[in-house]
């Protein structure tokens, strides 16, 4: 569980950096697009906020990747 948060969370991590660099045209990588992609990493979320809990540290730096995501 800890290996496969900290890799969601470098992805995510990411993916919201190239978000504001290039804009929603990283999205066009994805063959899920931009909602496939938000949707998959709001799931990851679910199960690692239920399984490692709300405050956890990995949980709340991929919440906010996550957030940063689909800005």
């Amino acid at each position: 569980m800890l290996v496969s948060a900290c890799d969601k969370l470098y992805n995510a991590r990411a993916i919201a950096a190239d978000v504001r660099s290039i804009g929603l045209a990283v999205f066009d990588r994805f063959n899920a697009g931009r909602d496939g992609t938000l949707w998959y990493y709001q799931e990851l979320l679910k199960v690692f906020t239920a399984r490692m809990g709300e405050g956890n540290r990995l949980v709340l730096e991929l919440r906010t990747a996550v957030s940063a995501m689909g800005r």
